[in-house]
């Protein structure tokens, strides 16, 4: 302040303490003119009397800078006009004169922080202005426009771009001046200063006559440069009237303000945000005096709560000052100062003093709204804080166009007002409003009716019930609806509604759909005493129990888009409200596919399962087994509250895949690495929650969810904290293979693909570096830190030891050096210390898990520490799969694997790797945790849809049998099914119905295949029996059958050294006969003769052609069709080997072959993605003889991925193909050109497909795989035939014409009595397209070349079985079919074809056996429990 106005102040100094109340508008504008701080504020009013607070004023006003009393007496203007009046005249007798060459700026807070990010923006912003353009700094007040604009213009900057000439003009009269008076007003204060006048504060010119002034000075080249600050411009009257052509900045909180026609002059548009965390992370270490480094926890915490809005931030951090040594040492009055700010505790000083700065601030921007505007705003005052919001809910909700809601909040957006982005998920701008902005409005609104929120709450019910038209499953699907409806009942208290909504399938599976099976649960806990009374309490209690039991599947097909929750609930295990609910519903929906599990068995080993929006990579349980740590694809961590499905982020990781997290012994941290190879310390607090379920209302209402844990698409509406790390370890941009953790906590170790290993102590010191020439891939310490052992690519174990801190290389040891297998078996998925009772310090052992082996490796520990004699102990080897994830248990007595069969198996570790349990289960991410209290083991797996947690308790183990051998023939409803299995003991099981009626005492050896005769009254299998040990073991396969009736076992061939890969039964005439194959011999044994056929191929499938013809497909297309003697096979004919030289070039392998019902057609697929086709020709004369073999010309069909499977449709006019990406194909057989859509649907391999017979009289397609059951109407699919024809997805080049799908005159025999695939699950990995582009040319253009894997595969497929028999059903029966299935219809619009899915039981076998009737469906799962599923509506009416 000049020395004239600092005199002014002292003579007046009395009058002045005497007259005014500082709260009485005063001090409001002087810190919204920026002339006082927040820490000012504070500090005057810790005063107690109004003579005290104005003294302190009067101190502080001339240390504020030259414009702090021209400030003073605007402020005193209003109130106080005889004080004003008085300055006025005292200062116009002066005659000291101000000039401008030293810029009037307002004054930098002493407690501040530097914006570097913002600063350099605008700084650029600048050097691109140029006079007669435009800077917008566009933001809320409170967001620290003023101080980023004086901290940017600093003395460099105002020399280089603005020639020192500086004309700061602060705005802010609104409420007490018209815009008009305050132009005016500014405009002379301006001229004076431009004039170089004395402040006489008396306004002489004509407005016109001044800006002409104004305008010739700043035109003049000396002043072009001059940079003219418009502060809170808040109207468009400001910006016309100070256009002088110069260089300007607006500061303001309303970007419509701008004139039209300015748009073009505006060069940069900045948006002011909230303090980054570092910024107010420096802010409150500069308040306590202290280091960031040294903060505590609680200070993220802080930011976070403050959304880091600037003001809030620069307050509270104005009162930690207060308290510096308290606040360095002590946790507790950081936790009192959250405590209040989340609850914005009014009885608190700062909060009391920003609330009523920012509603002062707030109701300014409000009232600057027109009526209508005003009005929609207040309305957004029902959304909770946090919410995502789309155009479509205000849509509903305002009665108006989603393109009108977005130009309403886009105005709202100018204004600062709300927030908004666009959302790629959504595909679609989402809309936020600031919650202290929410609360403003609820207050303003509760100001004037205490009742008008409630009203306002329920008017959004009912415009909801209006827009679905009561049809609760037709609530918008806009991100919001399903989530926030009950909290929209519970404000209305409409709580009526409750249980008419939560307790309806439609909303039920609409909620689901929409917000996730948690959010369900959550609002079930939360809105409980709402939903619950005398009648629906136990409707309540099943509904939940159903969701936490079926959470996997209704994840996982709410996921999918195939969610039915009717089907789901009639296979439920409880005969509860669910379960009859959903029985209702299917009787009354007649056009729908509904099942029903006939055998009802409930499975005690049923994991829990929880439902994660969010794509993972990484799991670990935390000290709280209820609450797990989920590493995500996004570089995201969350903390997953089981009980209360609520999530806490950790963020520092963002933008790179998680791929380990550690979680220390103490539970107090945990350490994470990701794919760019950054490895962060992230401190960890887990509460423990109270385990009792039953939970109160008050428990609920108090763990409040955000958005983030209800809403599907979520994004943080202000700037959420970008780093929850404390500790960055220094990895020198080398590629991070592994990461390990010390048992005790001290030390971290990363080894790298180029051969060096990091170590530090977890305060992030680094320790030592060592490096080999090698590539390493896996790391472990062991002894606690005393050893350190690192694996590479070839299997060599690096041993060092901790002496002198630091690792020195001890010795070596090459495990795999013996290993003669492929790369796979050197690749380690688990190597870690074995740390169990048991274990001595003169002995260290070791875990390794590779792609195929388990290793125990022991170290001898010598009196100086070193080790010697490395000992690999046992050797557990992968059958036919490969291991995919591993851990390990915490007593150290058991590994847990997953391979990529769907298999989850505990192998006990003692005695060398023992399997003991085994579950079903596709995962990716594995940890363990020792529950104390049940003495059992949790097993914590992950799936692409869910989670699920397992309980392992050795002493209960679960009665499952690995792979479960069975086969059935399959009885007409009304009639039990005979089923064949392996039980339990190394038995075989006769069953009829559920009943048991007979089985074989134990058999030796392991039994490999088991098949069942069409009368059910023989069962033939393969037993495998084995001798010796590793090296010296021998196996040898016998043959038998075991004769139901006669309770005898036969033995038809022993001693076979190679498998048997086909065992089977066939009819020949009224006889049976058995058919193996060995290599390239097949066996056909007959009344106790034994036929020996030599095929000169490895024969992979059999067709039998009126019980007297046998067509046999090699392994390298060779096709031949044989007559059946009695003493010999006699080849009819054989296909020509015209592309035999392309065959064997590309190694193709056949994979699987079907034959038409006809049996005039064989389709065959290779494993190099192709489709090849054959026909059979009959003799003239006698119609079922066959007598030659002909392949298809030009018929090559290539695909871009695997095929897996295919069948004939009963009329032989389509061919259904199974893809290994879980596609159907459906091709036309008239065209040869496939549909231009594929069915999609299954996630994994296609393995059986089956059509229903012709009688149903519409072409109902059966597809399974591992996981599911699904039926299509192909003539559903979608009519693409006016659509731009385009190469599809499987390479195949469409049709012109799409294929019709008439089954009016279907034909053809009905299905045998048992439709059964052993599908092999190792079929190779997708490949390429090989592109015949010509068909008639010879010369085929290949683009690709796919590498085939060969295998030997034993696939019979239900239409093509050489065992079939067919059954007539009953009258009844075939007289419901055909009006059955042609009366069924979709139940997803998005999936036309689709008309039925079941999740299948685990099974680990993916053998299903389908009824000749088509009406039933059975298997048997890994508990030896048979599972048969009914057609619902035709089962329940016979």
């Amino acid at each position: 302040m000049e020395q004239k106005h600092k005199k002014i102040l002292e003579k007046l100094h009395e009058k002045i303490i005497t007259d005014i109340d500082v709260d009485n508008g005063i001090l409001e504008f002087l810190q919204g003119n920026g002339i006082l701080t927040p820490e000012d504020l504070i500090n005057i009013n810790r005063e107690t009397t109004g003579i005290t607070k104005a003294t302190l004023l009067l101190s502080i006003l001339p240390h504020r800078g030259s414009r702090s009393f021209d400030a003073f007496f605007q402020a005193l203007k209003k109130h106080y006009s005889w004080l004003s009046d008085e300055m006025l005249k005292m200062t116009s007798n002066r005659e000291e004169s101000r000039t401008c060459t030293s810029p009037i700026l307002p004054i930098i807070p002493s407690l501040t922080v530097d914006r570097a990010e913002k600063v350099q923006q605008l700084k650029n912003a600048f050097r691109e202005l140029s006079p007669g353009r435009y800077v917008v700094l566009h933001g809320m007040k409170g967001y620290g426009r003023t101080r980023l604009t004086a901290s940017t213009l600093t003395e460099e900057i105002r020399a280089e771009y603005f020639n020192n000439k500086i004309h700061w003009i602060k705005f802010g009269s609104e409420g007490i001046n018209s815009v008009e008076d305050e132009i005016l007003n500014q405009l002379q204060q301006l001229y004076d200063t431009i004039e170089n006048r004395n402040v006489s504060l008396n306004i002489g010119k004509l407005q016109g006559e001044m800006r002409w002034m104004l305008k010739r000075h700043f035109s003049t080249p000396s002043h072009r440069d001059s940079l003219l600050i418009l502060d809170d411009a808040y109207d468009q009257k400001i910006i016309e009237a100070f256009n002088f052509d110069c260089k300007t900045l607006i500061i303001t909180t309303d970007t419509e303000i701008l004139p039209p026609n300015y748009n073009d002059r505006v060069a940069t548009i900045i948006t002011m945000s909230g303090f980054t965390e570092t910024e107010s992370l420096e802010l409150f270490a500069r308040a306590l005096d202290t280091q960031v480094e040294l903060l505590p926890p609680e200070a993220k915490d802080f930011h976070n709560a403050c959304k880091g809005m600037p003001i809030m931030v620069d307050m509270f951090a104005a009162q930690f000052a207060g308290y510096k040594e308290d606040m360095k040492t002590n946790s507790s009055r950081w936790k009192h100062y959250l405590e209040v700010l989340r609850k914005l505790d009014s009885s608190n000083s700062v909060i009391q003093k920003f609330l009523n700065f920012q509603s002062t601030t707030f109701d300014i921007c409000i009232n600057r709204l027109s009526e209508d505007q005003r009005k929609l705003y207040e309305s957004l005052a029902i959304f909770s804080e946090d919410i995502n919001i789309m155009s479509k809910t205000l849509g509903v909700y305002w009665n108006k166009s989603a393109f009108d809601v977005d130009d309403i909040m886009t105005s709202l957006h100018k204004k600062s007002l709300i927030v908004k982005y666009w959302n790629a998920d959504l595909k679609s701008l989402i809309y936020g409003v600031h919650d202290l902005l929410l609360s403003h409005l609820r207050n303003r609104i509760n100001r004037r009716d205490s009742q008008k929120l409630r009203l306002m709450h329920r008017d959004f019910v009912n415009k909801y019930y209006d827009y679905c038209k009561k049809d609760y499953s037709n609530l918008p699907q806009d991100n919001y609806s399903y989530a926030y409806i009950g909290y929209h009942l519970d404000q209305a208290r409409m709580y009526a509604d409750f249980p008419t909504l939560y307790l309806n399938f439609d909303f039920i599976q609409a909620k689901i759909r929409n917000s996730g099976v948690n959010d369900l649960l959550i609002d079930l806990k939360k809105y409980r005493r709402h939903i619950i009374n005398d009648e629906t309490e136990n409707n309540v209690v099943d509904l939940e129990e159903f969701l936490r039991a079926q959470a996997k599947t209704l994840a996982e097909h709410r996921q999918r888009d195939c969610l039915d929750l009717v089907q789901i609930a009639l296979n439920h295990h409880t005969r509860g409200y669910c379960y009859k609910t959903a029985r209702s519903l299917a009787q009354s929906q007649k056009t729908k596919l509904y099942l029903k599990n006939s055998h009802q068995h409930f499975v005690m080993h049923n994991p829990t399962a929880e439902d994660i929006k969010m794509e993972y990579s990484t799991l670990n349980f935390t000290d709280n087994p209820h609450k797990i740590l989920i590493g995500t694809k996004s570089g995201l961590i969350i903390l997953w509250d089981c009980e209360l499905k609520r999530m806490t982020p950790f963020h520092g990781l963002e933008d790179s895949e998680i791929v380990k997290v550690i979680v220390s012994e103490n539970g107090k941290f945990f350490v994470a690495l990701n794919k760019d190879s950054v490895i962060k310390y992230f401190p960890l607090t887990v509460d423990d929650e109270d385990d009792d379920d039953d939970k109160n209302d008050n428990y609920w209402d108090n763990h409040s969810h955000t958005p983030l844990d209800k809403q599907t698409y979520w994004y943080p509406i202000v700037q959420q904290p970008t780093n929850n790390s404390s500790i960055t370890y220094e990895t020198n941009g080398q590629v991070i293979t592994d990461i390990a953790l010390s048992s005790d906590d001290e030390k971290l170790a990363a080894c790298t693909s180029k051969g060096s290993v990091s170590v530090w102590d977890v305060s992030g010191k680094h320790l030592t570096t060592i490096a080999e020439d090698t590539n390493f891939q896996k790391l472990t310490f062991a002894k606690k830190i005393k050893q350190l052992h690192v694996i590479d690519t070839e299997g060599t174990n690096f041993v060092y030891i901790w002496r002198d801190n630091n690792y020195i290389y001890n010795t070596r040891y090459s495990q795999f050096r013996n290993l003669k297998g492929s790369s796979e078996e050197k690749v380690v998925i688990y190597f870690k210390e074995r740390i169990y009772d048991s274990e001595t310090e003169y002995e260290t052992v070791l875990i390794c898990l590779t792609r195929k082996n388990c290793y125990i490796i022991s170290w001898g520990i010598g009196i100086s520490g070193d080790l010697y004699s490395p000992e690999p102990r046992r050797r557990y080897t992968a059958d036919n799969t490969q291991f995919t994830v591993a851990t390990g248990t915490y007593d150290g007595k058991y590994v847990i694997i997953g391979n990529n069969n769907n298999l989850l198996s505990v192998l006990k570790i003692e005695g060398g790797f023992t399997p003991i349990a085994n579950y079903p289960e596709h995962t990716f991410a594995l940890d363990t945790y020792y529950d104390k209290e049940c003495d059992c083991h949790l097993i914590l797996s992950g799936d692409k849809h869910s989670i699920q947690c397992w309980t392992f308790c050795p002493e209960n183990l679960p009665q499952s049998v690995l792979r479960p051998l069975f086969d059935a023939v399959m009885k007409p409803l009304k009639q039990s099914n005979i089923v064949a299995q392996e039980i339990i003991g190394n038995k075989i099981g006769l069953y009829n119905g559920e009943e048991l009626q007979i089985e074989t005492g134990v058999l030796e050896g392991q039994i490999i295949s088991l098949s069942l005769s069409p009368e059910g009254n023989k069962i033939l299998y393969t037993m495998k029996h084995s001798t010796g040990f590793r090296e010296a073991e021998t196996i040898e396969y016998s043959i038998y059958v075991f004769n139901v009736e006669t309770n005898e076992i036969s033995e038809i061939l022993s001693s076979l050294t190679e498998f048997p890969g086909y065992v089977k039964f066939i009819k020949f005439h009224d006889e049976l006969a058995i058919v193996c194959k060995q290599n390239d011999i097949l066996y056909c044994i007959l009344d106790e003769q034994k036929i020996t056929i030599r095929t000169e191929g490895n024969i992979v499938n059999l067709h039998t052609i009126k019980d007297e013809y046998v067509v046999g497909i090699t392994r390298d297309e060779k096709v031949k069709i044989w007559k059946m003697n009695t003493t010999a096979w006699d080849l009819i004919c054989q296909a020509e080997d015209t592309g035999q030289i392309l065959y064997e070039i590309q190694r193709s392998v056949v994979l699987y072959s079907a034959i038409n019902l006809e049996k005039t057609m064989i389709a065959i697929l290779t494993n190099d993605c192709r489709l090849a086709f054959y026909e059979i020709d009959y003799n003239s004369k006698v119609s079922t003889v066959p007598e030659k073999l002909n392949k298809y010309e030009n018929t090559y069909f290539t695909f871009y991925k695997k095929l897996t499977c295919c069948a004939f449709s009963p009329n032989g006019e389509i061919l259904a193909i199974g893809m290994e990406d879980g596609n159907i194909t459906i091709f036309d057989l008239k065209t040869f050109k496939a549909h231009p859509k594929e069915l999609s649907l299954h996630q994994n391999s296609i393995l059986q497909l089956h059509w229903a017979p012709s009688i149903v009289g519409a072409p109902i397609l059966l597809s399974i795989n591992c996981d599911e059951l699904a039926w299509w109407n192909v003539a559903l699919m979608d009519d693409n035939s006016k659509k731009k024809i385009k190469r599809s997805r499987t390479g195949i080049v469409k049709s012109s014409t799409v294929p019709t799908f008439g089954f009016e005159s279907l034909s053809g025999t009905q299905l045998r009595n048992s439709q059964t695939a052993d599908a092999n699950l190792s079929i190779a990995s997708t490949s390429k397209i090989f592109i015949n582009k010509n068909k008639n040319n010879n010369d085929n253009i290949l683009t690709y070349r796919s590498i085939p894997i060969d295998n030997d595969i034993d696939i019979s497929n239900g239409n093509n079985a050489i065992n079939g028999n067919d059954t007539r059903d009953s009258t009844e029966s075939q007289e419901t079919m055909p009006k059955y299935w042609i009366s069924k219809t979709y139940k997803n619009q998005n999936r036309p074809a689709l008309l039925g899915l079941i999740r299948l039981p685990p099974n680990c076998r993916a053998k299903v056996c389908v009824s000749s009737d088509f009406h039933k469906f059975l298997l048997v799962d890994v508990h030896g429990t048979i599972k048969c599923f009914e057609l619902f509506e035709v089962s329940s009416n016979l």
